[in-house]
């Protein structure tokens, strides 16, 4: 019986962790979107605080959408934390962004504007089928976390002119 439960918390568990929401906010031309809740079954987010990838639902997760890393990642000590939320400042930190463009969206601008996300799935391009190629493009970026208590909830990840605001909300990462 103790087993049978144990094993019932455990499906549980693994199962709100799977089906956790996020939510993207995009910023082009000096204005925010509003926020856009972002539901499982269409898009997924992997990674850690460091790094993470965005892909569709339906495909491996190495067929992302978007991908930001941070180059120069460490985790701020408690003080610095504290000085931060007192300041109401965010960490910044240098990176990459990844993301794929096509003849009908020749910049990530153009993709926001359509779909208020980076939604631009490279496997969906098949160009055997005369859809245009994708091209994936890998740039600077400024990502910047808002300081947080217990761990990282919320990024901007700066790039060519354009800004991708993500909320974890209840998804967290293994340190």
């Amino acid at each position: 019986m103790k087993r049978l439960v144990i094993s019932i918390l455990l499906a549980l568990i693994a199962t709100s962790y799977s089906f956790a929401q996020f939510s993207a906010s995009v910023w082009y031309d000096g204005y925010w979107s509003e926020w856009h809740t972002i539901s499982p079954s269409y898009y997924k987010l992997y990674g850690n605080y460091s790094s993470m990838i965005i892909y569709a639902s339906e495909v491996h997760r190495s067929y992302y959408n978007f991908k930001f890393t941070i180059t120069n990642y460490r985790t701020p000590s408690k003080d610095e934390l504290k000085q931060y939320r007192k300041n109401n400042e965010w960490i910044q930190y240098n990176g990459t962004a990844e993301y794929y463009i096509t003849d009908d969206y020749m910049t990530i601008k153009d993709i926001f504007k359509k779909y208020n996300f980076p939604s631009i799935c490279p496997w969906k391009h098949q160009v055997d089928q005369g859809q245009t190629p994708c091209l994936k493009r890998t740039v600077n970026a400024i990502i910047r976390i808002q300081a947080y208590k217990d761990h990282p909830k919320r990024y901007s990840i700066i790039f060519d002119d354009v800004a991708l605001c993500i909320d974890l909300e209840s998804l967290y990462f293994k340190e």
